[in-house]
């Protein structure tokens, strides 16, 4: 799986084979921008390993992105709300 702003993604499901469009637009990683999701799942589906290499790099930006959200969120003191907000946002679009 691929954790995106948008939802976590299965990226072995076939709806990926011909989705030529970035991994996560909304990430500011420069590899989640420059692989596309239907390269993604035809390293997965083929095994290749650096289809793994891909998705754990994009999924540990993906989760220091979000620390430094809730880290900010938690000094601002708007943490409650930002969170309720990005659950609800999160569980609407995620693709599983």
């Amino acid at each position: 799986q691929l954790f995106t702003k948008n939802g976590k993604i299965n990226i072995r499901n076939s709806i990926y084979k011909n989705d030529h469009t970035p991994i996560d637009i909304h990430s500011n990683s420069n590899l989640s921008k420059k692989y596309t999701k239907s390269y993604l799942h035809h390293l997965f589906k083929t095994n290749e390993i650096l289809g793994l290499r891909i998705g754990t790099a994009h999924n540990l930006h993906f989760y220091i992105q979000l620390m430094n959200d809730i880290r900010e969120n938690i000094k601002k003191n708007t943490f409650n709300d930002w969170a309720m907000q990005f659950l609800d946002q999160y569980g609407e679009n995620s693709n599983d």
